[in-house]
């Protein structure tokens, strides 16, 4: 998969959809679209771990 930071991925994306940090994983990596040192996003959280954060959050 392709590393790009969240600004970059959202411009990527043919949905329109702008994701937050709290929709994805990232990690420090080059960007291959901007060529900045940036955290990327190297996965989409799904719903099921979205809630399960917020679980652990609440306790």
């Amino acid at each position: 998969m392709a590393e790009f930071c969240l600004k970059c991925f959202n411009e990527c994306l043919h949905s329109g959809e702008n994701l937050t940090e709290e929709d994805v994983i990232m990690q420090w990596d080059m960007c291959e679209r901007c060529g900045r040192n940036l955290p990327c996003v190297i996965q989409i959280k799904t719903q099921e771990q979205k809630e399960f954060e917020r679980m652990n959050l609440d306790d």
